[in-house]
């Protein structure tokens, strides 16, 4: 601005210069479009930038103000689809263009319901994106563009296109990511262990890029490629089948071991096995891995007549000794062939034998018993007659729940729960759970304030599900959402960063397939619970402190995705081996928290927990840090 030519206020006339500014060393002067009085916005001597307001106008004639207003009228534009399908989606982000990476993976399978749709969609997806990214891979960028131009120089759209996705990397590389961890449940979801061979060929071709922007993707395919060399079902059968006829083979370390996580189901298949030897075992073993988180005091396996009966006494792991209730179970494998009204009869009449009259109390239910279904179908209605029918001895007996199992054939058994306080009726919200998930997932505290309803998840060892507030008052848009995924880890590494940032992305991976169900409100917030099996070393505060640091760096690295999903609260429980006052070894639970609640985004919290030695739920929560240990 080199000067203005009326006094800040004063008057000017339609046509008339109110400014002079210098552009290029000319002298440019600005006239004024109506008549009014004016008002300087700058200074002389401003520098100025297109855009700048100079100057406003007190109009002489305020009828030639322009307003604003609302049009009534007819647009003359045709309509046009703002949604698009998933498959659109991932092409468009693929091409360069911004999108939402994560939702866009989703979108692309959500309708997919067998492998050969799904691997088709991923080589499409992946083969696009190595279209573009082998022409730059390990070459300099300006030899790539000039190479480019020299070769479509009748179509300079193509080297256009190709710098566009190739720019647009970021957004690229995170569908890619996102699109293996799809693959990644491909087996969970479509019941097949092997990838086909296309798949884990385009995988080879994305393990080899030699760039550094795409080390996260070479290591996730590699994995990926890893994790598919596992044998065929039958194969894996057979391995664990000779394992345990190794003389050597020790069946609590097995049983406690990382690899059995997937081959836990594998058992069931052998409960029926010709050999003896091998039934027993797999029921032992079974027995021990499911309830690796209590502590196992004696266990017995009998094979009378082919019939398979594990019967074991246990106590909760996390509560002293001296105060803990002594629990039993029984495995029962019923034969191909045999009902369950015939045979439920005796099995507990076999069990009754086992117990004495304290451990059959049945003031305080705690004892339970399993029924594996040999060759049976998933009669539902018809298995709870059965167990119905013998209401009143499974009450003296003090059973707490009686779980069914039902082997299908290379695919995980089915799952059903009978609890006691439903007066053994069936429950629907722990059906294909493994007999310990619901105490080890929490999910009779969130039964008390939530209702519930699952939801599908992919992850073996998740469950999600949808809750509505309990209220007695009215709501006009009804109860508040709150979207739970609970999982369990068999990892030990999962407070490394590493662990922890995989463990958080799967759970997060959940949250962006359940929030596409058209069950979930846009309004519904996100909690995520994780139970970790492995005992850790170490003290309470060494883990908390942890945990804190490394929340801290998954909030930063992870913040667009769990503030776009609405996550209010993170939770981990964590077992600590140590020892109690007589010098027993006892698991002390501690939680670890993440929460929204106090205003403070996801700030960390630590707790110790002390269990009810009779239910195992936990009564009291005793906080670490900040001076406040003694607060509970």
């Amino acid at each position: 601005v080199v000067r203005y030519l009326q006094d800040s206020g004063a008057d000017v006339e339609e046509g008339t210069p109110y400014v002079e500014v210098e552009a290029m060393k000319m002298i440019m002067p600005i006239k004024a479009t109506e008549s009014g009085k004016i008002t300087h916005a700058m200074s002389p001597g401003t520098v100025i930038s297109a855009g700048d307001l100079l100057a406003s106008l007190e109009l002489k004639d305020p009828s030639k103000v322009k307003k604003i207003l609302n049009f009534d009228g007819a647009l003359d534009v045709s309509a046009a689809e703002i949604e698009t399908d998933g498959k659109t989606a991932v092409a468009n982000i693929l091409a360069g263009y911004n999108g939402d990476a994560e939702a866009a993976a989703q979108a692309a399978f959500a309708d997919v319901s067998d492998l050969e749709s799904a691997s088709s969609t991923v080589i499409e997806a992946l083969n696009e994106y190595l279209r573009v990214e082998t022409i730059f891979d390990g070459k300099l960028k300006d030899d790539v563009v000039r190479q480019l131009a020299k070769d479509n120089t009748a179509s300079l759209e193509t080297v256009i296109d190709i710098n566009r996705a190739h720019q647009a990397g970021d957004v690229r590389n995170k569908l890619v990511l996102a699109l293996l961890r799809q693959v990644e449940t491909f087996s969970d979801r479509f019941g097949e262990g092997a990838l086909p061979e296309d798949v884990l060929a385009v995988l080879e071709q994305l393990s080899a890029l030699e760039g550094r922007e795409y080390g996260e993707i070479t290591i996730a395919a590699g994995e990926i490629i890893r994790q598919a060399k596992v044998p065929a079902f039958e194969i894996r059968v057979a391995d664990l089948r000779k394992q345990l006829l190794d003389p050597e083979t020790d069946f609590v370390a097995l049983s406690k071991s990382k690899t059995l996580s997937a081959g836990v189901d594998l058992l069931v298949d052998l409960f029926s096995d010709e050999d003896a030897k091998v039934r027993a075992a797999a029921a032992e073993i079974y027995v021990r891995r499911v309830y690796r988180a209590h502590r196992i005091i004696d266990l017995n396996v009998a094979d009378v007549d082919g019939i398979i009966a594990c019967n074991w006494s246990f106590r909760f792991a996390d509560v002293p000794e001296d105060q803990s209730v002594v629990r039993n179970g029984i495995l029962s494998v019923v034969p191909e062939g045999t009902a369950l009204d015939s045979a439920l009869p005796k099995i507990l009449d076999d069990f009754g034998g086992k117990l004495g009259d304290a451990d059959a109390a049945s003031d305080n239910p705690v004892n339970v018993v399993h029924l594996a279904l040999v060759g049976a179908s998933d009669d539902v209605a018809g298995n709870e007659k059965a167990i119905t029918a013998e209401e009143r001895k499974l009450n003296m007996l003090g059973v707490r729940t009686v779980n069914t199992i039902i082997p299908v054939a290379k695919k995980d058994p089915s799952y059903y729960a009978f609890p006691q306080c439903d007066g053994y009726k069936e429950d629907p919200l722990r059906r294909n759970m493994r007999p310990t998930f619901h105490h080890l997932l929490e999910l009779g505290r969130l039964d008390q304030n939530f209702v519930l309803e699952r939801l599908p998840a992919v992850g073996r060892n998740v469950q999600v599900y949808i809750g509505s507030e309990k209220s007695s008052k009215p709501m006009r848009t009804g109860p508040p959402q709150v979207l739970f995924v609970r999982g369990i880890s068999v990892s030990p590494g999962l407070v490394s960063m590493a662990g922890a940032e995989r463990a958080l992305v799967q759970g997060l991976d959940e949250l962006e397939r359940a929030q596409a169900n058209s069950k979930v409100n846009t309004q519904a917030s996100s909690r995520i619970f994780l139970h970790s099996l492995p005992e850790l070393e170490g003290t309470a505060e060494e883990v908390a402190d942890k945990f804190s640091s490394v929340m801290d760096t998954l909030k930063s690295r992870l913040a667009d995705r769990l503030l776009k999903l609405r996550v209010d609260e993170i939770e981990v429980k964590v077992r600590i081996e140590s020892t109690d006052d007589s010098g027993n070894p006892i698991i002390t639970p501690v939680r670890l928290v993440a929460s929204s609640m106090e205003g403070e985004w996801l700030k960390t919290a630590a707790f110790i927990e002390k269990p009810d030695p009779v239910t195992g739920v936990t009564r009291e929560f005793c906080v670490l840090g900040d001076g406040k240990d003694s607060v509970c």
